[in-house]
């Protein structure tokens, strides 16, 4: 899109008036923009995704892409491979297209994909090497570069500008791409700062097509040469239908040289090096009638900013905040729901699908969002100001985990856990660090990764899903633990389908769900433990590497729900917090399908443990999945968003499970042992009705794991059998203090289903009218004794 030129006065006059309104002035350069439910959204100048020069599935697709707008007229674009650290492609006279991804789709299915016309490409090779030759040295030619060979380590923002950060061997690298036009050429460009090094290195420039020819020219006349010295010539990439790529470096040491690889690839040669080297390397398309004139125009564009001066003193770009409402719920309950407003009318039109959060030490709230936007909120529940919502950083990966620690922020992406810093203190991240990237990713739609926790140590963990991805591909169905410092990661245990969350607790015990589905008999909640194997060998509908049937053996479940309770799982939190009733010490569990929260009962069997889980009456407003406890306040807050198989009624939810200090009378504890079961209350119950066996209701079922999607219910009692057991209860006994309840089953044996159902009333009349989901996964012998 081309915009105007504005009178200096004009262009002052806009500034001021941004600025005195809080907004940011705009970008000279372009954005990516797509069609959602709020708007066009502005989706920023870069966008991180999995990319596709043609889009379907069976095209070749660079699975950690950068993409981003070039020139002050938008006029071009460029892929940069975080894995590989080459120029994928670039583009001219489009954009991307995002309508088939969750950036621009409630539902996305696949990868991003150009819209333009493609003017230069790299093969899928390192874009540097310090060999003879280029050759991708990593197993199934997948992931990143081993670190001792090239790094990357980042990209920093400055307005609409991007500027890669990587290592090759020891040389650490700035590389700043843009965009220069007219007289015919159209010219992409890069300006590199590289630091010394030891080795000599090769730079992958561009290929022409299969039946394009190399050969060199003068750069003081044109004429045709022999010579490959880089500051003595440039190459010229002929291809059969008559199109031009002239490539040429402006500032290259002498000795720097042109490789021309297999008849149509270039590669710049550099020496090894004891200084900085700063240069500009120019890839332009024209026709061949503009090969004489290209020395005159290049010099004319030989200029060039060192990438270091766009690292710092960045323009702010969102302005001051967007205010929201906060509305709290009615205080006629203990636990009560209130809701902090999204910024869904902002100038950006950024869809707002809250994917995860975390809390600063001040209270303050960050959130990202499914669109890969970050933002952060302030002023929560202030009885003055409403709530205020920063955008942060945008462009990032499928965002679905966020961390704080220290007061830093982490986020979760498809591609790689990312840093982000505010180097220049307005609000904004200018630094996006590349932690870690040393997973492996698929671009199919349920390849997910998510959410983000540390333990004592400082280690982070997330879960990765193995929904319709290769069986063969690494870091999938599995949870992945990364080194505190970003270092290295390795795989936790495996085993799951579809996980959407997991927390850590006390002790660093892993809790994590997972959904029913192939292989997935249920939802299921995880006690996950180092080397663990959850049940989930493969999805059966991947043709090549099909999993062989279930193991014999599997770690059970804490806890099964069954699909009318929890058809699809979010993710859990360990609740501590005084400030936060009864409820505390309890592990909560998220319902993103149904747009509820549980919680957990847990006991203890050995070394084995097992649990029931009992429903919050309210339901969130979303399909919540994220669940943390702000420390300033002391209370539980989820968030949320709309997509697959959830019945949320609004795209994302940003909410505070809130304690008011009135009675409750719920379950709290829940043990089973060879006598039958027994309930915990929170506070005591009505003696008539808590002994009256009738206001019981028992029943249990097991379910089948099979290639299939689900499983309906089987009897316990006959395999073979469909359908649900009842179980009698046979007496009630009640403690003295009126709390808790043993109820006596006969037989009971481990099963991985049971539902108990009460209606009694509290000790003041109330009525008291729940259910439990539990599973059996052991008997203890020895019996508990009531008090």
């Amino acid at each position: 899109m081309k915009t105007s030129k504005l009178s200096p006065l004009l262009a002052f006059g806009l500034v001021f008036w941004c600025a005195h309104l809080g907004l940011a002035a705009a970008s000279p350069f372009g954005t990516y923009r797509c069609v959602v439910p709020s708007g066009t959204n502005d989706l920023g100048s870069m966008v991180s995704y999995s990319i596709r020069i043609i889009p379907g599935e069976t095209n070749p697709v660079v699975r950690k892409g950068i993409s981003v707008r070039l020139g002050n007229d938008s006029a071009a674009d460029v892929c940069f491979d975080t894995e590989l650290l080459r120029y994928a492609f670039g583009w001219t006279g489009g954009t991307l297209d995002v309508s088939k991804t969750l950036i621009g789709s409630g539902r996305g299915s696949g990868a991003a994909s150009v819209v333009g016309k493609v003017r230069f490409v790299t093969p899928e090779l390192p874009g540097w090497t310090e060999q003879e030759s280029f050759v991708d040295p990593r197993p199934l030619g997948l992931g990143s570069l081993p670190h001792e060979t090239a790094r990357y380590g980042g990209l920093y923002r400055h307005g609409g500008r991007v500027v890669w950060r990587y290592t090759v061997g020891r040389s650490e690298i700035l590389d700043a791409p843009g965009f220069e036009s007219g007289d015919g050429i159209d010219a992409f460009v890069r300006t590199i700062s590289c630091t010394h090094t030891e080795k000599a290195a090769g730079l992958l420039v561009c290929e022409g097509a299969s039946q394009a020819k190399v050969s060199f020219y003068s750069l003081t006349n044109g004429a045709p040469m022999v010579e490959t010295a880089a500051g003595k010539t440039f190459a010229r990439i002929t291809a059969a239908n008559g199109e031009e790529q002239l490539v040429a470096v402006a500032g290259a040491p002498e000795d720097a040289v042109w490789e021309a690889v297999d008849g149509n690839r270039v590669v710049l040669r550099l020496p090894a090096h004891d200084t900085r080297l700063l240069f500009k390397v120019i890839v332009a398309n024209t026709t061949g009638e503009r090969v004489a004139t290209f020395p005159q125009w290049l010099a004319q564009h030989r200029e060039f900013e060192d990438p270091a001066s766009l690292t710092h003193d960045a323009p702010k770009e969102w302005g001051d905040g967007v205010p929201t409402e906060f509305s709290r719920g009615k205080d006629d309950a203990a636990y009560v729901l209130d809701t902090v407003g999204l910024p869904d009318r902002n100038p950006w039109s950024c869809w707002l699908r809250p994917s995860a959060f975390d809390f600063f030490s001040d209270g303050r709230a960050a959130v990202c969002t499914l669109s890969g936007d970050v933002w952060v909120v302030s002023d929560l529940d202030d009885p003055v100001r409403p709530p205020t919502w920063k955008r942060f950083a945008s462009g990032l990966y499928e965002p679905l985990g966020l961390k704080i620690v220290d007061d830093v922020l982490y986020v979760l992406g498809r591609d790689q856990i990312t840093r982000l810093h505010d180097g220049d203190g307005l609000g904004e991240a200018n630094y996006y660090e590349n932690f870690n990237n040393d997973r492996v990713v698929s671009p199919v739609y349920h390849a997910f990764a998510f959410d983000l926790q540390t333990d004592s140590h400082g280690n982070f963990y997330y879960i990765a899903g193995g929904n319709l991805v290769r069986p063969d591909l690494p870091h999938h169905s599995a949870v992945i633990r990364v080194s505190r410092d970003g270092s290295h990661l390795d795989t936790y245990a495996t085993g799951f389908r579809a996980p959407n969350g997991l927390a850590i607790g006390p002790g660093d015990l892993i809790v994590g769900s997972d959904n029913q589905g192939h292989w997935t008999p249920a939802s299921r909640i995880n006690v996950i433990r180092p080397g663990g194997f959850y049940g989930y060998p493969g999805d059966p509908r991947q043709p090549a590497g099909a999993p062989s049937p279930l193991p014999s053996h599997y770690d059970p479940p804490l806890c099964w729900l069954p699909m009318n309770a929890d058809n699809s799982s979010g993710g859990e939190v360990w609740a501590e917090n005084e400030k936060w009733g009864p409820l505390n010490h309890h592990w909560i569990h998220t319902s993103y399908g149904k747009c509820w929260l549980y919680y957990l009962m847990t006991q203890a069997v050995g070394p084995e443990m097992q649990a029931g889980a009992v429903r919050f009456p309210f339901t969130c407003a979303s399909g919540v999945m994220r669940a943390r406890f702000n420390p300033h306040d002391g209370q539980l807050y989820v968030c949320g968003l709309k997509g697959w198989q959830t019945s949320a009624v609004k795209d994302g939810c940003f909410q505070r499970v809130r304690y008011t200090g009135k009675p409750l009378t719920t379950p709290v504890n829940l043990r089973v042992d060879t006598r039958g079961a027994e309930l915990e209350f929170s506070s005591p119950l009505d003696p008539a009705s808590a002994r009256d066996a009738s206001n019981y209701s028992v029943s249990q079922w097991n379910y089948r794991w099979t290639s299939t999607y689900g499983s309906e219910h089987y009897s316990a009692a006959d395999p073979q059998k469909k359908g649900e057991d009842s179980v009698l209860v046979e007496k009630v006994t009640v403690s003295p203090d009126q709390r808790k309840v043993l109820l006596s089953l006969r037989n009971l044996a481990p099963v991985m289903q049971m539902r108990i159902r009460f209606t009694l009333k509290s000790a003041e009349g109330n009525e008291l009218s729940q259910e439990v989901f539990n599973t059996i996964n052991s008997v203890p012998g020895e019996p508990r004794s009531t008090e």
